[in-house]
């Protein structure tokens, strides 16, 4: 677990600071959680991959309207099998962007990697 930088829309480094939250479990369960990002946010779209320069693949498009997970503590939770490919000893790296009611995105938090 480790404290991360937020970038906003303008591509700033932020002086928030949010913190990586992966918690795996012995039933392939990996919990992805992260602080929210601002009163503008409707949405949050997560990508994964097995590298830092690698998080390409979309995984969830979580609108906060969707019921699917609590604004206020967001996280989401994947079957690192099933969901994403991914096996004991392989590194798993996640990237959130936040987008508004237009669908524009408005930041990005890197949440950074962590072997499975």
């Amino acid at each position: 677990m480790g404290a991360l930088e937020a970038i906003d829309d303008t591509g700033v480094v932020g002086a928030s600071v949010v913190s990586l939250a992966i918690v795996q479990s012995a039933s392939r369960s990996l919990q992805v959680s992260w602080q929210p990002y601002g009163n503008n946010t409707a949405g949050y779209l997560v990508y994964y991959g097995t590298t830092a320069n690698a998080v390409n693949v979309l995984v969830s498009d979580l609108s906060l309207n969707s019921g699917l997970f609590n604004p206020s503590a967001p996280s989401v939770t994947y079957d690192s099998v099933r969901d994403l490919g991914l096996y004991a000893g392989d590194t798993v790296c996640f990237s959130i962007y936040a987008y508004d009611s237009a669908r524009t995105v408005i930041g990005q938090i890197f949440l950074g990697c962590r072997a499975i």
